[in-house]
């Protein structure tokens, strides 16, 4: 994997929000959704490609990672009107770091067993759960406050 792809599998959808905007990256989320994304190259610190927009022809998009973080360009009037990410780049972005994520080896959880608090005993034979003490996950990972 290139470390452009490193670097944008360790991305969450928060984090892309905030490089992004919200409006661009649920935009660009949409168009990745709906598979317009094509001919999609990545190399060690930057990927192309085509996204299917409202004009007939796809717009030719590129997403670049540098000292200066990550930089892009499209051919959608909107980029070249304001120089800044467009829904255009946010789903090239958003199939890299999927596809990325999609390559990593699956890590299973380690196999542990897990201890357990013993439940505080009510004089009253009581719930604890109706006596105020918090309880949190299921009846075999409860935890008190």
């Amino acid at each position: 994997m290139s470390s452009l792809s490193d670097a944008l599998s360790t991305l969450s959808d928060r984090g892309l929000r905030r490089l992004l905007g919200a409006r661009t990256f649920l935009r660009g989320l949409d168009y990745e959704k709906r598979k317009v994304v094509e001919d999609v190259s990545v190399n060690e610190s930057s990927a192309q490609g085509r996204v299917k927009g409202s004009d007939p022809d796809p717009y030719e998009v590129a997403i670049r990672l540098g000292g200066e973080g990550i930089t892009s360009s499209c051919t959608c009037p909107a980029f070249q009107k304001t120089n800044q990410h467009c829904k255009h780049v946010a789903a090239l972005l958003i199939t890299v770091r999927n596809k990325a994520r999609s390559q990593l080896p699956r890590r299973d959880a380690p196999l542990q067993p897990q201890q357990h608090a013993p439940m505080p005993q009510q004089s009253n034979g009581a719930d604890p759960r109706e006596a105020g003490v918090a309880t949190v996950g299921d009846a075999n990972s409860r935890h008190h406050s």
